[in-house]
């Protein structure tokens, strides 16, 4: 699925020099995960991830 988001059209561009797609993914990820709404498993379906360890050591970050 891809979701758009409109942004003014310069912090667009300022956000098309990183890689800001992934960056929001991240952070819709550990919102989530933060609120109780999805599971580790779903992290690391989102994120592909390779392993439960690389899931952990993300959800390490997100809680402190």
């Amino acid at each position: 699925m891809q979701i758009t988001i409109d942004l003014p059209d310069d912090i667009a561009h300022q956000l098309r020099s990183e890689n800001a797609s992934r960056r929001i993914l991240e952070l819709l990820a550990a919102d989530y995960y933060c609120q109780g709404r999805i599971g580790a498993g779903e992290v690391r379906r989102m994120l592909n991830f390779s392993s439960r360890w690389e899931t952990y050591d993300f959800s390490l970050l997100v809680l402190w």
